[in-house]
């Protein structure tokens, strides 16, 4: 287990120290190499200071390093440097302190209430100026316009503009085909006001050349004991607000969408509907039988005793309704369900992230071979941006979207989809600081067409494949509205799997099963674009009539656009039941090694974007469980009384857990009337400062 701790808080041009510290230290000759990632959540660190560094941790258990940071003369809020310790091989971050922040204090003399500021060509906007400290005699601060950095404006230059005149007065002006006027460009402190505030005004007075790039203005600080000490302001020209933000982020709102409707119809076409009403609340299904025990889960929710995240509310909640009697497959159905999803991206300077919560409302019609219907979907999304010089806000959305879609059955087991829809809505666009919100109108289109199911039914002894492959499409826009030019943006994503299983019959009933799944998937457009290539096997071999089971499954990342990132698991599984009632011995044992996934071929081809590329590699964390039990008669054998001893290994902890059951007898080790159960716990975190944490748990269940 590595943690991370930062040390006391420094001013901007001193060294940050940060100290990391693994538990238990390694053996003595031994080292482990940590990757620790630096961010900044300013402009503080020098050139060269911020991202991955690999910190080596030998017997001493701790090492430090620092971060250099820059003394520059931009006046800005005090910033923070955070370090956050990375998955790596050999070790696995803390769960709570795996990351530590550095505070860094601003040193400027003139105290500006904005570092960077966004004006509209055509508009104005404005801020405040004041001393940090209380002068000797009396010092005039002089504002200047320096050089243009960014696209369509020159190279910065240390050379100022001359002072000029406006009819705004005694004003510093930037002429060309835009024209940046400050007023006043000159302003006089006294030992008596030097903390009270004087505003200035800048003027962007027309369109031009400008417009997306980034202006110096620089507050010169002269007598009161100060020469010539200056503080730096970015200024950013903008149409009111800059498009590219609007474009990223409502494509990616988007993308969200699309796979959220696409997910929640493939559900539906794998598992047809049932006659009479489905319901299922945070999880857990209601079904219309009196059983207490197959209650419990959501009794034990309402009750409190299990949080309940609002996430977990909304993706575990959904309905179906289909009218007609029992046994007979029904022709219509409604159906509800909610969804949620995050992401997160990078565009060049521009990173974002944000939450879409969706509610789906649908109704299909169901032929023998043909399923079509619609559905109607309103979502909610929130997030944030950050851009370069200071370009950076919220944004929210709320969209509306109307998703019909069919699917033409092939055969029995194979599927022929697609989906189209369009989605209309508003977006907020919110920087911070001075400006004007936005809240343009959107839409967005998508296009999706799949095939998915069985290709090859092998049965008992042949080999079954079986397919996934679609293509999606997804355009969005948002209108032109005041300071804020219109966007568009698309992206596609092309899936592909193969799962093949081949079963081997054995003697005395047993059976060899081994299977092999691939899945590739390539994104391109103008979000997050790459391509990825999965492979997974497995093998189960299963004895019924020992009641022994085993089963090995393994998977590897073979290529990927990131060549550093790198995924590899295996699982094992055994498990032995010989009666085929509650008595008798039991044994279950399992071992994990790595990511597997446990989805199959589906699993292989998420996440669902591509986004993360930077991502570390994944943790090589292993974990070992057993559990063994014994079913004994009782109460002249109307009862089972079972006690069992479990244990489980892993990288961070051990536990040990007794439990003694009883129950009534079942001849086919099914579930009984009611059963109790007493388990006491023993756990340990491999960490010589972590308590041993001791449980006893009591547990009753009745079947009404």
């Amino acid at each position: 287990m590595v943690s991370i701790t930062g040390g006391g808080g420094v001013t901007e041009g001193d060294e940050a120290s940060v100290t990391v510290t693994a538990t238990p230290a390694p053996p003595p000759g031994a080292t482990i190499s940590v990757n620790v990632r630096i961010s900044d959540s300013d402009d503080f660190a020098s050139s060269g200071q911020t991202g991955s560094r690999s910190i080596t941790i030998d017997a001493s258990g701790t090492a430090s390093f620092t971060v250099i940071t820059e003394d520059d003369t931009t006046q800005e809020e005090d910033g923070r440097i955070t370090a956050t310790v990375r998955r790596g091989s050999g070790y696995t971050p803390h769960g709570t302190t795996a990351s530590a922040s550095v505070t860094v204090a601003d040193d400027e003399v003139v105290r500006l209430s904005h570092s960077r500021l966004r004006v509209a060509a055509g508009g104005n906007a404005s801020y405040q100026v004041a001393l940090d400290d209380r002068p000797t005699a009396d010092v005039t601060v002089t504002i200047r316009v320096g050089g243009v950095n960014g696209e369509g404006g020159a190279a910065p230059s240390p050379n100022l503009f001359p002072l000029g005149t406006s009819p705004l007065g005694d004003a510093n002006t930037m002429e060309g085909e835009t024209s940046i006027r400050v007023h006043p460009a000159t302003l006089i402190f006294t030992p008596a006001n030097w903390d009270r505030e004087q505003p200035v005004t800048l003027t962007v007075e027309e369109e031009g050349d400008l417009i997306g790039t980034a202006i110096t203005l620089t507050h010169t600080a002269t007598g009161g004991g100060h020469v010539e000490v200056s503080t730096t302001m970015t200024l950013n020209v903008v149409a009111a607000h800059a498009s590219e933000e609007t474009k990223a982020w409502h494509l990616r709102l988007g993308r969200t969408l699309a796979h959220q409707v696409v997910d929640a119809l493939e559900e539906r076409w794998s598992a047809p509907p049932v006659a009479g009403l489905q319901l299922t609340v945070a999880g857990e299904p209601i079904p219309s039988t009196t059983a207490l025990a197959e209650h419990e889960g959501l009794l034990t929710k309402a009750l409190g005793f299990e949080t309940v995240t609002p996430q977990e509310l909304v993706e575990g909640s959904s309905f179906s309704l289909a009218p007609g009697p029992e046994g007979a497959a029904p022709r219509l159905a409604f159906w509800g369900q909610g969804a949620f999803s995050s992401f997160s991206g990078e565009q060049e300077t521009l990173s974002l992230d944000g939450e879409v919560t969706t509610l789906l409302l649908g109704t299909d019609w169901h032929t023998e071979r043909w399923q079509a219907g619609a559905v109607l979907s309103q979502s909610w999304g929130s997030g944030s941006y950050d851009g370069e010089n200071g370009a950076d806000g919220e944004i929210t959305s709320t969209v509306t979207g109307l998703f019909p879609y069919g699917r033409y059955a092939l055969t029995p087991r194979l599927g022929l989809w697609a989906i189209t829809g369009y989605g209309w809505g508003e977006l907020s666009l919110k920087p911070d600081g001075p400006g004007d919100d936005a809240t343009p109108n959107t839409t967005l289109g998508m296009a999706a067409v799949g095939l998915d199911g069985v290709l090859r039914d092998g049965g008992s002894e042949g080999i079954t494949l079986t397919t996934t492959a679609d293509v999606l499409t997804l355009k969005t826009t948002s209108a032109e509205v005041d300071g804020l030019d219109s966007s568009e943006g698309s992206l596609s994503r092309r899936r592909m799997g193969l799962e093949a299983v081949r079963p081997f019959p054995l003697s005395n009933g047993a059976s060899l099963l081994p299977s092999m799944a691939l899945g590739i998937r390539h994104d391109s457009g103008d979000a997050e674009a790459g391509y990825g290539l999965d492979l997974g096997a497995g093998l189960l071999w299963q004895a019924p009539k020992q009641g022994i089971s085993g089963e090995l499954k393994g998977h590897t990342l073979l290529t990927h656009t990131e060549e550093s990132l790198q995924e590899q698991g295996l699982a094992l599984s055994f498990s032995w039941e010989p009666n085929s009632s509650n008595r008798g011995p039991s044994l279950s044992m399992g071992h994990t090694m790595g990511a597997t996934p446990s989805g199959g071929m589906d699993a292989l081809l998420e996440p669902a974007t591509m986004e993360g590329l930077d991502t570390a590699p994944s943790s090589s964390g292993r974990r070992f469980e057993a559990e063994l039990a014994y079913g004994f008669p009782a109460h002249d054998d109307q009862l089972t009384f079972t006690p069992a001893v479990g244990l489980a290994f892993s990288s961070t902890s051990r536990t040990c857990s007794l439990l003694w059951s009883l129950a009534p007898y079942s001849p086919q080790a099914q579930a009984g009337a009611w059963e109790f159960s007493l388990e006491g716990e023993w756990q340990e975190q491999i960490s010589p400062s972590s308590p041993v944490d001791h449980s006893l748990k009591l547990h009753f269940s009745l079947l009404l």
